[in-house]
């Protein structure tokens, strides 16, 4: 299988699934920033509120500089190694877009301490 692009379905958006692949090579580990707040690679986060869980922040896509990769979680057996990424553009230090297909996406944008 290797790497494959797809969208999560019940709007969980754009994502990245590898099997036995190293992410790596998709990814610039580079640090950015939300709402004033510097995100390394390898952080726990979950964009203040936008993920209801924390996730490791894993860098910056290379073909799509301004996309943010999220590692979800792995479901690892005997043969494979398989892990699953979630992938958020980010617009502005206030402003995030989730791409539910490649017609559509829907901006978020931090106000009153929520994301509307």
């Amino acid at each position: 299988m290797g790497v494959e692009y797809v969208y999560y379905s019940n709007k969980g958006g754009l994502g990245i699934i590898t099997q036995n692949e190293n992410i790596d090579n998709l990814v610039n580990k580079t640090t950015t920033s939300v709402l004033g707040k510097e995100i390394n690679p390898n952080d726990k986060t979950d964009m203040f509120g936008f993920y209801t869980a924390p996730m490791a922040f894993v860098g910056m896509l290379k073909d799509k500089p301004n996309c943010m990769v999220f590692h979800a979680g792995s479901d690892d057996n005997m043969f494979d190694s398989i892990d699953y990424y979630y992938c958020l553009y980010r617009i502005a230090e206030d402003r995030l877009c989730n791409s539910y297909s490649e017609l559509t996406a829907r901006d978020f944008i931090f106000v009153n301490n929520k994301w509307k």
